[in-house]
């Protein structure tokens, strides 16, 4: 038997049983935690690219001092650039530098790009900006310097007679020219005739 005053239930009415959705509350709550992530993942974005940074510049420092190696294992033992003035110079150093320059853009505007090549650093035109530059430096040494105390620490003048001469060493030092970090980066070759 039924009572007259209890409500029968409506079909196709919502029941109360907590399947309303997000609230504001929890929308913020959610939003918050995902702010918290993001900003403990913002450093490593900017550590990510100043490494990035630092490994074009190691990449680019280590192409120019191998270029310039290979440049002279490539000429002949007392050749071109693998030979001193004839006078009394104990050393020859030569420095180039690799520049930042200026190019016209499709549009017509100026645009910049880095040289790919290096440039004799007195020859860069004054619209160019250098980045990075090298110095490598020859000298020439004979058998008995090194057979002395076995290091290289009398080099012998342009003027010597190239068949007293024994040994080619070629130092490359590579500094960046932006005025940032002025790290020197030398290698050392010794070629023997």
């Amino acid at each position: 038997m039924r009572s007259s005053n209890t409500p029968e239930p409506v079909s196709g009415a919502r029941s109360n049983s907590g399947e309303a959705g997000f609230s504001i509350i929890e929308g913020l709550i959610a939003a918050l935690l995902l702010l918290v992530v993001t900003l403990g993942i913002l450093p490593l974005f900017s550590r990510s690219m100043n490494n990035n940074v630092k490994g074009n510049d190691s990449t680019r420092q280590a192409n120019g001092a191998s270029d310039a190696f290979e440049t002279s294992l490539a000429l002949p033992f007392n050749a071109g650039d693998m030979s001193l003035p004839n006078d009394a110079s104990t050393s020859l150093v030569t420095t180039d530098t690799i520049a930042l320059k200026k190019v016209a853009t499709p549009t017509g505007g100026a645009d910049q790009t880095v040289s790919n090549r290096w440039e004799p650093l007195a020859g860069l035109p004054s619209t160019d900006q250098p980045i990075m530059n090298r110095q490598r430096t020859l000298q020439q040494y004979s058998f008995d310097d090194f057979r002395d105390n076995q290091s290289f620490d009398n080099p012998r003048p342009g003027t010597t007679d190239p068949r007293l001469i024994h040994f080619k060493v070629i130092d490359v030092v590579l500094q960046d020219a932006t005025g940032g970090a002025n790290q020197l980066y030398s290698l050392r070759e010794v070629q023997a005739f």
